[in-house]
């Protein structure tokens, strides 16, 4: 799937557009695409470093890449709301929209919903990256990041 195509819930699920004109980092790039060697990568920076354009140019480097991106803010925090995004993210990048009938994902979404969406995502080299994780700051929300973390399958 296009990484570019993933909800019609306007842009938090989608990879941001790369701005013009567009300077690559080809030596931080690859260090991205060597991430497979590690569970979890972090980007960090200080604001305005280029951490959601690096991540979007690598996402947008290689069209058989498999990549569910959310955009976080701070109504992320609000109960269940981290893990509906999350679903979201994994169902709109995924070929799972037409097996989820059976999971709400408008109310009630917690952390077995999550364990539900990532038992039901195809083996292979998934990549969810969670944009603006800073915003998360209620213990709920960063409980369900952790559960995630610790959770998460061996493809993702």
């Amino acid at each position: 799937m296009d990484p570019t195509v993933r909800s019609p819930i306007g842009t938090k699920y989608c990879v941001p557009g790369l701005p013009h004109p567009f300077v690559r980092r080809p030596r931080v790039e690859s260090l991205l695409s060597r991430r497979r060697r590690r569970r979890f990568t972090v980007v960090s920076g200080l604001p305005g470093a280029g951490k959601t354009t690096l991540a979007a140019a690598w996402a947008r480097s290689s069209p058989r890449r498999q990549v569910a991106w959310v955009n976080l803010d701070a109504h992320d925090n609000e109960p269940g709301r981290f893990a509906r995004a999350v679903i979201g993210a994994l169902v709109g990048a995924s070929a799972l929209a037409d097996e989820v009938d059976d999971i709400d994902l408008l109310s009630g979404a917690d952390t077995a919903a999550l364990d539900v969406i990532l038992g039901r995502l195809a083996p292979g080299g998934w990549t969810l990256v969670v944009d603006d994780a800073h915003e998360l700051r209620s213990p709920e929300a960063i409980a369900t990041l952790g559960h995630l973390l610790e959770r998460s399958p061996e493809g993702l």
